[in-house]
């Protein structure tokens, strides 16, 4: 699984893609070179970026805790649950459009 982040004009969005078994770094690279324009991201969140001095070894300790982990990001876990209840709101709609007019079809094809 991939996620990937994205922070334009103070927002931030996410885009999260599920890969096959184990992909390589040249088979990822590749495609985010052909696919990224197709990439389909979260609607935007407002970005709140909080700067402040760090002593380097406890910055190094950090960041390697943050490489190791798997874990999203909690604004990255927030995006996607948005773009997933807009996803599901989005497809209710639709699903119910159908339904409609499959009655109307039944209803037509009775008279």
């Amino acid at each position: 699984m991939g996620v990937f982040e994205r922070i334009e004009n103070q927002q931030f969005s996410v885009f999260k893609i599920i890969f096959g078994l184990e992909p390589q770094d040249q088979d990822i690279y590749r495609m985010i070179l052909k696919q990224y324009q197709s990439f389909v991201f979260s609607p935007p969140i407002d970005h709140a970026v909080k700067v402040h001095k760090m002593n380097p070894k406890k910055k190094q300790r950090t960041i390697h805790r943050e490489v190791s982990s798997v874990y999203m990001s909690t604004q990255s876990q927030r995006a996607l649950s948005l773009q997933y209840e807009q996803m599901k709101v989005l497809q209710k709609h639709q699903k119910s459009q159908t339904k409609m007019k499959t009655k109307e079809k039944l209803y037509q094809l009775k008279q």
